[in-house]
Order: structure tokens, then C-alpha cells, then sequence
């Protein structure tokens, strides 16, 4: 396909609404773009249907290079729960990653709980079981992960979004959420909530470097979060190229660095393969998972 037309604004579709950490990425790295090509380069939110709206339209878009989408592990659990979601291996094609972070179990205020272990205890004292806020993507999918390894006694209690989740943590209406580094902060500098446990490989930075991992008690339950930018499947490697040196141009700025470490965010960049493989490792942990609690896509 050809590039897109000079002069022709980029557009970065964000599948979730104004405001949330993955538009405020977005707009991180339009305006870093913009200010060192002096290309126009616009932020659209199509938000709804947990990512499936924006998603199917910049698959369904031009691959002249015009219109790009902002993904992350919700392009996976939409494949492999949804039978009608777009596989993003072959509907989407890979420019590069932006970023991981770092994800953790948090419980409301006054759960006697001090470590994971703690909840196979609790939640056989609980008649009706713990009630887990679930987000759209691997997050929410968290939930039903625990849920099986706490023999069904974990329930989920659905959310549009990370903002609502957390404001219903903090209220004591759900006792558990998984979550990312960038909404905790604030809530445990206040003491509305404690973390307890990393999902990762390794507790992560300050202040949640003496954390416990959830791998030690159950190996499986290793988790991270991501995000990339993904072009239509249609997309010739030249512009995926092209489009990949622009951002990685954009990433190495130390504002913009700075911006992001500071979020709590991890800058990968590099070249679209490594977001290839990414994907790729997201898809066989979530289907380990799926396999595990027996979930089939409807």
C-alpha cells in the first residue's frame, strides 16, 4: 500500500475513553511526534465494547500508514474470549512497543489479609466467596484465574474501567482488584488500600520493591502490562518501518522518557518484532489460563 498522503494528519485510535493511562500515553507520544516532524498527529478515542469498536476500525482502515491503534492486552483476551473480535496477529500488524508496567493485587481497606496466602484462608470463611473487580483485558482475566485457584470461591464483579474499579475498592464494595503501578500510587500514599502482592517475576520498583510474588505461591499467576502501536494488517513493512523509526525517535526524547518512568512505565521501544513476540506470549498465557478455568469464547 502506499503512504499516506503528505500532509496527511496520523491518527492514533485509543479503544478506551479520554483520560485513562493508555490515552494519556497517547497524547504523550503525539505531541513528542508533532513537536520533532511537525507532523500533525491526532489522538481519536473510540472507546466501548472493552477496545472491540477502535479496534475492528483501524483494522477495517487504510494500510497507507494513516491511522494506527493503541493496543494492549485486551487485543488478546477480546481473541481468544470473543468469537467476532479481530485476531490481532492477523488483523493487526506490529509497529512497536511503547511501554510495560508493572501489575499488582490490591485489596480494600480492613480484608484480613497480610499475605496472598491469606486468601485460600479467607475465602473459605467467605460463604459467598471474594469479590474481585474485572476490567476488559488480562486484569479482569486475573480474576477468573484466582478464581480457579481458590477452588470457584472468588467472584467477579464486572467494571468498565480501571477508574470505577478502584473507586469501588476504596469504598469497600469489592474486595479485591488487580491493577497497574500508575493507579495505586496515589490511593496507597493515602492508605485507602494496600497492595499485596506483585503479579510479576520480581517485586518492582520503590515502593513495592518488598512486596510478595504471586508466582511463589501459585507459578502460574505471572503477569505484565503493555501497550504498542499496531498498523492495519494491510500495511506494507516499509511503512511499518518508517513508522517504527519515527516512534522510537519519539521514545528516546528524555522528556518524554522522563514523562513515562516517572507514570511508572517501563520504555521498551525497538523493532516491531519484539512487539510480535510480546503478543505472542500474551496469547499462550492467557490460553494456559483459559484452558486452566475452562472458559471457551461465546
Amino acid at each position: 500500500m502506499p503512504a499516506a498522503p503528505h500532509g496527511a494528519p496520523l491518527k492514533i485510535v485509543v479503544a478506551v475513553p479520554p483520560g485513562g493511562p493508555m490515552d494519556v500515553i497517547a497524547r504523550q507520544l503525539a505531541a513528542r511526534v508533532t513537536d520533532q516532524t511537525g507532523e500533525v498527529v491526532l489522538v481519536h478515542n473510540r472507546p466501548g465494547a472493552m477496545g472491540l469498536i477502535g479496534t475492528r476500525h483501524v483494522v477495517d482502515s487504510a494500510g497507507d500508514g494513516s491511522t494506527l491503534l493503541l493496543g494492549g492486552s485486551f487485543l488478546v483476551t477480546n481473541a481468544l474470549t470473543i468469537k467476532f473480535a479481530p485476531n490481532p496477529i492477523k488483523d493487526l500488524k506490529p509497529v512497536i512497543q511503547l511501554q510495560e508496567t508493572e501489575q499488582y493485587l490490591a485489596i480494600r481497606s480492613g480484608l484480613r489479609v497480610s499475605v496472598p496466602g491469606d486468601l485460600e484462608r479467607l475465602a473459605r470463611e467467605c460463604p459467598e466467596g471474594l469479590n474481585c473487580g474485572a476490567v476488559p483485558g488480562q486484569l479482569g482475566m486475573a480474576c477468573q484465574h484466582l478464581k480457579a485457584l481458590l477452588g470457584g470461591r472468588v467472584v467477579s464483579i464486572p467494571y468498565s474501567g480501571m477508574a470505577p474499579a478502584l473507586n469501588a475498592l476504596v469504598a469497600g464494595q469489592i474486595d479485591l482488584l488487580f491493577t497497574n503501578r500508575t493507579t495505586l500510587i496515589p490511593m496507597t500514599d493515602m492508605g485507602k488500600i494496600q497492595v499485596l502482592a506483585a503479579l510479576g517475576s520480581h517485586s518492582g520498583k520503590p515502593p513495592f520493591d518488598s512486596l510478595p510474588l504471586m508466582k511463589d505461591i501459585w507459578p502460574s499467576f505471572v503477569m505484565s502490562g503493555w501497550s504498542g502501536i499496531f498498523a492495519p494488517a494491510s500495511t506494507a513493512d516499509t511503512v511499518v518501518n518508517r513508522l517504527n523509526r519515527r516512534f522510537n525517535e519519539a521514545l528516546a526524547d528524555p522528556q518524554l522518557r522522563g514523562v513515562l518512568e516517572t507514570q511508572g512505565y517501563k520504555v521498551v521501544g525497538g523493532h516491531p518484532e519484539a512487539l510480535a513476540d510480546q503478543l505472542s506470549k500474551d496469547m499462550a498465557l492467557c490460553q494456559g489460563i483459559l484452558n486452566d478455568i475452562g472458559m471457551r469464547p461465546h
